[in-house]
Formats: structure tokens, C-alpha cells, sequence
């Protein structure tokens, strides 16, 4: 086989990245969960123990460092896969110590499932580096507008709280359209929030339908390269 000939989509080559995202992605779990079980002040707390917002504060470490990092943490199906398993049972752990019933747990869960798979289909829709010319530059671009979202929107939506809105109006039945991290706080504390399933479930369901149009589209476009290099 010439070392010229081209490499065809579906055959990616071993994921070197794995271990190391592994251990940034579970590294920064720890790093919550003993925030939250050593009980460190923080102003989100209001003065109430930690570790009664250890659920909160993992699903919003895991949806704003997915939202950033996506590329090292969810840049192949490899990589996807194992980090978004290791998500369920640190969330577990953080129940555990947030005192949650399981319903929330699972909610919390699904939540981080929807959006960590939502970012992964993002991720497949573009080539690797080198694979693709020069559109795997899209993979930062998409990290930068989910991130923006992700961040940028509860940043907007707790201003408009503090300075937009009336003593005792509640910013949570905008949130899910303003930021996805603060409707999956919400659906930790409150499962039937329909709104953050339905915005969740759209991006994923978005970005699983650009995914599959894109691997196919380089499928086939790899294919018949291929075979019109075996035809000259």
C-alpha cells in the first residue's frame, strides 16, 4: 500500500490523548468533591454547609470544562466514551455528600450525559487535526461558543437577577435558553424542569444529526478517492 494513499474515515488511529484527559477530567472531580466534603466557604454556599451543594457545584464543573476543554476530553469516540462514564459515579459520590435523593442524582446525570454527548457529536462532526485540513480549526470555535453559552449566559442571567429583576423574581424559568449549566442545576434539585430536558435534548439532537452528515460525507468522500486511485 503507497504511503501516499489516503486514510479512510472510520479507521482512526490510536488515541494518544486518552490517558491524559483521563486524568485532567478525574483530577478536577476530586478537586470538587473535596471542596465540597472539606467543607471550604464559598459565597454560593449562603452560609450553608458545602457539601449540601457538592451535586451543583460537579454538574457545573462538568458542563463549563467539557464545554471548554472538549477537544482533549471528548475529541474521539475513545476518549467520549470513557470520560462520560467516569461522570456517573463522581456525580454519585457528590450525592452521597450533597445528601441527594437518587431521583436528583439521576437527573443530574442526564443532564451531563446530554450536553457531554452533545459536545462529543460537535467534536465528530469536525476532522482531526491534520485530517482535514484546515477545519479542525472548527474544533476550538465550537469549544469557544458552547463555552460563551455555557458561562456567558449564567454570568448574564445571574446579573439580570441581581440588577434587572424585582426582590424575589427568580432568573431559573429563563435559564435553560440562557445557559445550559444553570437548567441542569436546576434539573438537580427539580427533575421535572421540561424546559432544560427540551433544550438539552435539541442540542443533542442537533449536533448528533450534523455529526452523522459530516463522518458520512468524509466516508464517502475518502471512498471514492479511493477508488479512483485504483482505477489510475
Amino acid at each position: 500500500m503507497s504511503g501516499r494513499e489516503p486514510i479512510i474515515a472510520g479507521s482512526p488511529p490510536e488515541d494518544g490523548g486518552l490517558a491524559v484527559g483521563l486524568f485532567f477530567w478525574s483530577l478536577l472531580q476530586i478537586a470538587v468533591l473535596a471542596i465540597a466534603a472539606g467543607n471550604w466557604p464559598l459565597v454560593l454556599a449562603q452560609g450553608q454547609p458545602t457539601e449540601r451543594w457538592a451535586l451543583m457545584l460537579l454538574v457545573a464543573m462538568q458542563f463549563s470544562i467539557g464545554a471548554i476543554f472538549a477537544e482533549p476530553l471528548l475529541g474521539s469516540a475513545s476518549r467520549a466514551a470513557v470520560n462520560i462514564a467516569l461522570a456517573w459515579p463522581m456525580l454519585q459520590l457528590a450525592g452521597l455528600l450533597a445528601g441527594q435523593p437518587q431521583s436528583h442524582v439521576l437527573a443530574a446525570s442526564g443532564a451531563v450525559t446530554l450536553w457531554l454527548t452533545a459536545l462529543a457529536c460537535w467534536m465528530g462532526a469536525l476532522p482531526e487535526h491534520g485530517r482535514g485540513r484546515s477545519l479542525w480549526r472548527g474544533r476550538p470555535v465550537v469549544s469557544a461558543l458552547t463555552g460563551a453559552w455555557t458561562l456567558g449566559g449564567a454570568v448574564l442571567a445571574y446579573c439580570h437577577a441581581d440588577f434587572g429583576s424585582r426582590p424575589g423574581e427568580s432568573v431559573f424559568p429563563m435559564d435553560a435558553w440562557v445557559s445550559p449549566l444553570l437548567g441542569a442545576m436546576q434539573v438537580s434539585t427539580n427533575p421535572g424542569h421540561w424546559t432544560t430536558w427540551g433544550v438539552l435534548a435539541a442540542h443533542c439532537g442537533i449536533a448528533a444529526a450534523v455529526a452523522i452528515t459530516s463522518v458520512y460525507h468524509r466516508r464517502r468522500t475518502a471512498w471514492d478517492r479511493r477508488i479512483n486511485n485504483c482505477q489510475e
